[in-house]
């Protein structure tokens, strides 16, 4: 599920905390750009110079967001089970099970039985299975991962 461009670039705003006011100075736009794109009454592309910035800036922020929740986890981690496990994040949308809308895809390498997201509507990380189930990101879920990777089809020996 991706929104439409001009709810995504509101779904951004949102998640990046910023009022419209904090957004424009931040892009060096008026706050009355901000309100046209988001509500749509000047049509914003996916590819936009405006959308491809404020995704930057929603990648740095998921970037540092997920470096600190897997701080809070790692410490119950040996370094083994942790570093290079996880893909850098995406600011794509995907909308789960419970209809809640997620941001930031991000890979667990080699793993492909979830990905891990960020609810907006309750500001958590989550682990989503194939079933569209979220699941709270744990230590415990995490060693999972690292004990259930498999190959991926393309890399698989023949």
């Amino acid at each position: 599920m991706e929104p439409e461009p001009a709810e995504a670039f509101k779904l951004y705003r949102e998640y990046l905390g910023l009022s419209q006011t904090a957004l424009a100075t931040e892009m060096g736009v008026t706050t009355t750009s901000i309100s046209r794109w988001e509500t749509g009454a000047v049509p914003l592309s996916e590819h936009s110079q405006a959308m491809m910035h404020v995704k930057a800036l929603v990648e740095k922020k998921l970037q540092a967001d997920i470096r600190k929740c897997f701080g809070e986890l790692k410490p119950e981690l040996t370094i083994g089970e942790f570093e290079g496990l996880f893909g850098l994040p995406s600011p794509s949308f995907r909308q789960g099970r419970d209809k809640k809308v997620y941001i930031g895809h991000i890979q667990i390498l080699e793993h492909h039985d979830h990905t891990i997201h960020y609810s907006l509507s309750d500001g958590r990380w989550l682990a989503i299975g194939e079933d569209g189930i979220g699941r709270e990101l744990t230590p415990a879920l995490m060693k999972s991962f690292r004990h259930q990777t498999r190959p991926s089809r393309k890399t698989k020996k023949r």
